[in-house]
């Protein structure tokens, strides 16, 4: 769940405010005693820092040996979201239950806070940017409020990379992230367990919002909270404030009902149970070679663990290696195999002619313990020849005064274009002649028209010669070819 998308549903005015909770709601916890809390941060602690190099600081309040560890953040979307920071700010100053090790982050996008925006300051959304349904989401780098870009890949962030860093240090019980300006204590993520039903109960009741379910229009993409539900045993919830809450509401009745919240049927944190590992899926096409582009592979891969996310695959042909993403169109076989995003891959090698072994192998996602394989066995590709020159030599004699020599020649890529023959004698380039006489028989055969026959006198005096005639591919791609080699006597 995020708030950030749903966000858009304010932003284009679907959103009605419910009022602020009045001081006098109640708090739904036993009265704190002075035995039974401790004031005062026990530890400050910098868990990374932001695009711009600001400090991400948590704040250790309550007893650090307690068993259970909570986690509260203020912010991740910048300047119109302070309400939350302003709960940070009075949590730090309330007396906190002995049995609680709770640590609070005011936000984790200072820079959003300076520069007045939604994103950070590369114009990603930070809650976009978890490895939990990441996909890819281009947003609108041009509003700072509404501007909902996923990053180039999951945890491409900074700010992201310290705080999923610091969750897995701490494993907290139990983690609030506070959002603007939705106005509820959100139903799905943690909020939708078994073990998070008292304590969102609890939330709402103490902070006097509406349970609702935040859904981002169907699918919510790289949350935070997401990800913890799904890849941790922490009950993560969302609590989102409407547009203007009071100072007061905020850092007291907002600030108290959070912590008391937190002792209600909580439990210490536990590791989550292991998940089978899936294998990575996919499929190749027919490997096609060409004597002009080499060979060209294509085919599809996913991580059937993270349906959204794009993975690599590697590719062996003839002793080399090459990885691509798969992240190409690939709507067919996102429909029938209810993947998200691009999943094809298309990848052209060069090669001489020859025959070949083409291997493919899928890896897991980044971040993903899926397996990788190979998909389906190695398959054999062919790459011919490049074309060779038609023709052939009618006339190869010695007759008095020279050689006579015609003959034809055809380019099998250009069966229109007039072409050249070259001649030597006794290996000496002697003649290159363009083909200038018409010859219906050749037409016929190749289907074609133009003039592609010659017939030359190459002058030479009497005596022995070697005759070599080649069809010469003088702008074409296709090779030259030797027609005939032959001996002739021209006589006195």
């Amino acid at each position: 769940m995020t708030a950030g998308l749903a966000s858009l549903v304010l932003l284009l005015g679907a959103f009605v405010a419910s009022p602020v909770a009045s001081a006098s709601t109640p708090i739904k916890a036993a009265a704190l005693t002075a035995s039974s809390t401790m004031s005062g941060v026990r530890q400050v602690k910098t868990i990374g820092y932001s695009r711009q190099h600001r400090a991400i600081v948590a704040y250790e309040l309550g007893n650090p040996a307690a068993p259970t560890k909570d986690l509260v953040l203020g912010s991740m979307h910048g300047f119109y979201e302070e309400a939350g920071e302003q709960v940070v700010a009075g949590i730090k100053g309330l007396a906190i239950p002995n049995d609680l090790d709770l640590w609070v982050i005011s936000t984790i996008n200072p820079d959003g806070d300076v520069l007045g925006q939604h994103a950070n300051a590369a114009n990603v959304d930070l809650n976009r940017n978890w490895p939990n349904l990441w996909q890819y989401n281009a947003g609108n780098p041009g509003s700072a409020l509404d501007n909902h870009a996923s990053g180039p890949y999951a945890l491409s962030e900074p700010e992201t990379q310290a705080m999923y860093n610091f969750l897995r240090w701490l494993k907290p019980a139990r983690v609030v992230s506070m959002h603007q300006p939705l106005d509820g204590v959100d139903t799905t993520d943690g909020g939708g367990l078994a073990q998070g039903r008292a304590f969102r109960d609890a939330l709402a009741a103490n902070l006097g919002l509406p349970e609702v379910p935040f859904t981002c229009f169907g699918g919510c993409h790289g949350s935070m909270t997401g990800w913890l539900t799904n890849y941790t045993s922490s009950v993560a919830i969302t609590v989102e404030f409407n547009w203007s809450p009071s100072s007061s509401y905020l850092t007291g009745q907002a600030a108290r009902g959070i912590v008391a919240a937190l002792g209600v049927g909580v439990k210490p944190w536990a590791p989550p149970a292991p998940k089978p590992r899936l294998l990575v899926i996919g499929g190749v096409n027919r490997p096609t070679g060409v004597w002009s582009t080499g060979i060209t592979v294509t085919g599809w891969s996913a991580d059937p663990a993270h349906v959204g996310w794009s993975n690599t695959v590697t590719l062996w042909v003839g002793g080399h290696q090459v990885t691509v993403t798969a992240n190409g169109p690939s709507a067919a076989v996102d429909r029938i195999r209810h993947l998200l995003g691009g999943h094809s891959f298309s990848v052209r090698i060069p090669a001489k002619a020859g025959r070949y072994a083409v291997c493919v192998a899928a890896h897991a996602a980044h971040g993903s313990t899926s397996i990788a394989r190979f998909l389906g066995a190695c398959q054999s590709v062919t790459v011919p020849q490049r074309p060779a020159m038609h023709g052939h030599v009618d006339i190869g004699s010695g007759v008095k005064g020279g050689i006579r020599v015609a003959g034809w020649v055809v380019d099998p890529l250009h069966l229109l274009y007039g072409e050249y023959a070259q001649i030597k004698v006794n290996g000496h380039p002697v003649a290159t002649v363009r083909t200038t006489v018409n010859r219906p028989d050749v037409n016929r055969l190749f289907k074609t028209s133009g003039t592609h026959g010659f017939d030359v006198l190459v002058k030479e005096p009497p005596g022995r010669y070697t005759l070599t005639v080649t069809a010469l591919a003088t702008a074409t791609a296709s090779q030259s070819a030797v027609l005939n080699t032959r001996v002739v006597t021209v006589p006195n």
